[in-house]
């Protein structure tokens, strides 16, 4: 089993569904929470809520970030995460070039128009969940 001890991951999407800033009851918290008892740190980049919302949400939450933008989130990241759709554009070749070696990339949500092959090609390890797009 893989150790997240330690491990950097960039959050996007902290809401309790699309388009919403509201975090009560939300899913993603849940798995904010899961990778923070892994050892995990976090930083979170949700443009829909506050950075006192999102520390709020965390009892201990000297290992989360709430990042200022996406880069500041995956700067040096080894792992991205995107949990909750947003109206955000990711520029996955800069992504991947400020991440580290290999950048892992897991999309637990509905992502238009995603190019698994062109983000694959930019050495990405990617995981897609829930989602029928295709993995060739």
């Amino acid at each position: 089993m893989v150790s997240l001890n330690n491990k950097v991951i960039a959050v996007f999407g902290v809401t309790y569904k699309s388009n919403i800033a509201d975090l009560t009851n939300s899913p993603a918290i849940a798995v904010c929470k899961s990778l923070l008892k892994e050892g995990a740190i976090l930083r979170i980049f949700d443009p829909l809520v506050t950075e006192n919302a999102i520390m709020g949400c965390f009892r201990n939450a000297n290992r989360v970030e709430v990042a200022a933008n996406q880069q500041a989130a995956y700067n040096q990241a080894h792992a991205t995460l995107c949990l909750v759709a947003t109206d955000l554009q990711f520029d996955f070749a800069g992504m991947s070039a400020a991440m580290t070696v290999p950048p892992y990339l897991f999309i637990a949500c509905n992502l238009d128009n995603i190019d698994v092959v062109g983000i694959r090609a930019l050495g990405f390890q990617l995981y897609i969940f829930g989602n029928q797009f295709p993995l060739g």
